[in-house]
């Protein structure tokens, strides 16, 4: 409960809003957070943020975890415009008796 609470995410004011009632709960912040020792519980800081002491320990994991999953992706991208191209290159070489095109560059 006290992880709940140190990590949940609260509106601007800290107080109930209609929307979003009392806050949101950060399930991932709560389990992942470094809640230093000696921290009081449910009435302690309302959120995570550079002016609580609650600081989420996989921040930087996340970082580098974003960096790979982006190179992965352009690379997926990149082996699938190869294969179509081979794809294509192959169709027509079949077509052709693989024959080169009447078309040479001098």
């Amino acid at each position: 409960v006290a992880r709940l609470t140190l990590t949940a995410h609260r509106g601007p004011s800290g107080a109930h809003d209609p929307r979003r009632g009392w806050g949101a709960i950060d399930a991932y912040a709560a389990v992942s957070a470094a809640i230093p020792a000696g921290t009081p519980g449910p009435g302690g800081p309302p959120s995570v943020g550079p002016d609580t002491d609650v600081v989420p320990a996989a921040a930087t994991a996340r970082a580098g975890a974003d960096k790979v999953s982006g190179v992965l992706a352009i690379a997926g991208v990149a082996a699938a415009i190869a294969a179509g191209v081979v794809v294509a290159a192959v169709r027509r070489g079949k077509r052709r008796g693989w024959r080169p095109s009447r078309f040479r560059a001098s």
